[in-house]
């Protein structure tokens, strides 16, 4: 018999508060609006860790550096 494991959830839900709340103390956000501002934060976290892998594997790196992350959040978000 095999276990079934669950995808572990990602949440960033708690620090989209906090920093919510450091940049508009008196505003809130409702459980809708926080779940999309999750989902978009989770898939542009996606997209750039996919953008540094695809980095790393041009220059025949293993090893994700700060400046691979770096390039890959101004191609993946722009500016």
């Amino acid at each position: 018999m095999t276990k079934s494991y669950k995808k572990p959830h990602i949440s960033f839900k708690k620090y989209l508060r906090s920093v919510l709340k450091r940049a508009h103390p008196d505003l809130g956000i409702s459980k809708k609006g926080m779940d999309i501002m999750n989902d978009i934060t989770i898939d542009l976290f996606n997209r750039i860790a996919l953008t540094g892998t695809n980095l790393c594997a041009s220059t025949s790196k293993k090893t994700l550096s700060l400046n691979d992350i770096d390039s890959a959040c101004k191609l993946t978000v722009g500016g």
